[in-house]
């Protein structure tokens, strides 16, 4: 039998090892990349709010960039034609970003970090990407969960980095934190909105009462927010949780509530998709539109 030892130590340079090991793992190893699919001509001019019949007359006119042409004829646009296009169009809009929303002169760039929801942070990152924000999404997690469902580039105006400190490109608008739980000290010095979420089950609300009790000191100052993930609504006692939580919180509970998302890839990867899935896309859109809407409002703009 070994001699005992103070853990404290011990642990730390075990930790040092394993941390060594993960990151040289994870250099031999990268994230496959995974080209983003090509998007229709009605998905595109849904995006950018204008009449597929406009984007029709583009193409024609050989204005801004070309899309594909598929099966049957249909227009296909890349992610990086969806950004041109937006450029193309806001230097000719009236109202300036009315295609390009993010941050102008003088406007901060918020920094949402969201807990315990790795497949939502990816599918916010990539909604609020084909939106026109360039975002850049941070994963905190040494397990680099985010990194392995997004890749290293899947959307134009994305950009995936791990580790705990942003390195944000001056075009940054939007910085996403996806944190794991034991990271949350970290976050919380570094966010702008803090976003907690649980599903309504009573084991995940007992480990969100603990988190809450570990955030109890916290000096930093920041938005918090709750996101009720998980969802069924045809379950009971799910509902009667999650209307605990609404009582109890009131606003800071976020209005949307997410069912289950995949976690080996987003829903915006699927051309077609199914019943259940559309509506898992409506929610996460109304989940994305919504945090837009606040960052709008911190940046003094309408809403």
């Amino acid at each position: 039998m070994q001699i005992s030892q103070q853990i404290g130590p011990l642990a730390g340079r075990h930790a040092d090892l394993l941390a060594a090991r993960l990151q040289q793992h994870r250099a031999a190893h990268p994230p496959a990349h995974r080209a983003s699919r090509r998007f229709t001509s009605g998905e595109v001019a849904a995006l950018l709010g204008v009449r597929d019949a406009y984007l029709r007359k583009l193409s024609l006119e050989g204005r801004g960039p070309q899309p594909e042409t598929g099966q049957g004829g249909r227009r296909l646009y890349t992610s990086e034609n969806i950004r041109a296009l937006r450029h193309m169009l806001e230097a000719g809009a009236k109202t300036p970003g009315t295609y390009l929303p993010g941050r102008r002169p003088g406007d901060p760039a918020p920094i949402i970090a969201l807990c315990g929801a790795t497949p939502v942070t990816a599918h916010v990152a990539q909604k609020c990407a084909l939106d026109g924000f360039t975002v850049l999404a941070l994963d905190f997690d040494p397990a680099g969960g985010l990194t392995a469902l997004l890749g290293p580039e899947t959307l134009a105006g994305l950009r995936v980095q791990t580790g705990p400190t942003p390195h944000a490109e001056p075009e940054t608008d939007l910085i996403l934190l996806d944190c794991p739980a034991h990271a949350l000290p970290q976050a919380i010095s570094t966010a702008t909105t803090l976003i907690l979420a649980a599903r309504p089950t009573a084991q995940d609300l007992a480990a969100l009462d603990h988190n809450l009790h570990a955030l109890a000191d916290a000096q930093a100052t920041a938005d918090l927010l709750y996101l009720v993930t998980g969802h069924d609504p045809a379950d009971a006692a799910q509902t009667q949780l999650a209307g605990i939580l609404r009582a109890l919180f009131g606003d800071h509970v976020l209005p949307q509530t997410l069912p289950d998302l995949p976690s080996d890839h987003t829903l915006y990867d699927i051309a077609r998709p199914r019943a259940a899935e559309a509506r898992a896309l409506d929610a996460v859109n109304a989940l994305a539109a919504d945090l837009q809407r606040r960052i709008r409002r911190a940046w003094g703009r309408p809403t």
